[in-house]
């Protein structure tokens, strides 16, 4: 039974994980959208952007490091004894997804209309 249970929950644990790549996936597509259809980036803050392709570098790096490094899985599994990798094919998917999508956004940023507007110095440092 206790390993039934766990079959259970592994399943409900993959599946979960392949619904938020479904939902966090789908929210960036609006941005892209508008900006093709208006060809104008005007109002969209560069700034978030920068944070963005920031954050969502460092995730990818983590998860993949994580998921295919046996190194870095060792150095993991010292420190958490679970010695569950926490990691997913579905955070690899998302994370792949964020980075090519947050970087087709800030590619619109320097082909559409953007008016005067530029990161700020701290954004790009």
């Amino acid at each position: 039974e206790r390993e039934a249970n766990s079959k259970v929950l592994e399943a409900i644990w993959i599946a979960s994980g392949w619904v938020y790549f479904v939902a966090w996936s789908l929210s960036f597509l609006p941005q892209v959208i508008l900006n093709w259809r208006r060809k104008s980036v005007v109002g969209l803050s560069f700034d978030y952007q920068m944070l963005n392709i920031t954050g969502f570098s460092m995730y990818f790096v983590f998860n993949y490091g994580l998921y295919f490094s046996p190194v870095v899985q060792v150095q993991y599994r010292r420190e958490y004894a679970s010695g569950v990798i926490p990691v997913t094919p579905a955070d690899l998917a998302f994370c792949t997804w964020a980075v090519v999508l947050t970087l087709i956004t800030i590619a619109q940023c320097f082909y559409y209309e953007r008016a005067d507007q530029w990161p700020s110095p701290v954004a790009t440092v």
